[in-house]
């Protein structure tokens, strides 16, 4: 049996980029968008113990980026455009079906959902790239 062998550090900072990356696309980029598709106010957000939630989100995104090289070794991606490939076929065939069905069976807007599937793309993108150049 193949020993899988994930560079730590990597995932570390992989994780640290998501949660940036999430920052900046529900903050300064699309963030007003994104309060008005939920209904939510800037006052409301201002209630919210973000601290937490971003501590979670943390940890979210560490798993995702442990899995991530996980897949990457095993998929033999070796270049920083091996590591955006991976991260493109994982968004396409994982992530855009799953997050269709809060679309089709919650009534979930469209227009935040490719809010959040754009989100997703930019991360499993910036993932595949930090994993696979990180040596």
């Amino acid at each position: 049996m193949m020993s899988v062998v994930i560079n730590l550090s990597a995932v570390l900072i992989a994780a640290i980029s998501g949660v940036i990356v999430g920052f900046l696309w529900y903050g300064p980029l699309f963030g007003k968008m994104w309060l008005y598709l939920v209904d939510k106010t800037p006052q409301e957000m201002k209630k919210v113990k973000v601290i937490r939630r971003y501590i979670i989100m943390f940890f979210s995104m560490l798993l995702m980026a442990f899995v991530f090289a996980q897949i990457l070794f095993l998929a033999l991606a070796h270049t920083p455009f091996d590591g955006f490939k991976v991260g493109l076929l994982i968004w396409f065939g994982f992530v855009i079906p799953t997050g269709l069905a809060n679309v089709l069976w919650t009534g979930k807007s469209k227009v935040l959902y490719m809010l959040d599937m754009g989100y997703y793309l930019v991360v499993l993108s910036v993932m595949g790239i930090v994993l696979t150049a990180w040596k």
